[in-house]
């Protein structure tokens, strides 16, 4: 569902996004739709106030 959706969200919303991140917000969700290929990364978020 994301992966059909996001080329629509992303032409309708990547102005909401600071003009130096773009192109980096976009090649890092990319990365994620390949989502099975450790070879495209991955990220870890943590919550610093839920330790």
């Amino acid at each position: 569902m994301f992966e059909d959706n996001y080329p629509e969200f992303w032409k309708l919303n990547k102005e909401k996004y600071p003009r130096k991140m773009r192109e980096h917000v976009n090649i890092e969700v990319m990365k994620m739709i390949g989502c099975g290929d450790i070879s495209l990364g991955f990220v870890a978020y943590i919550c610093l106030k839920c330790q």
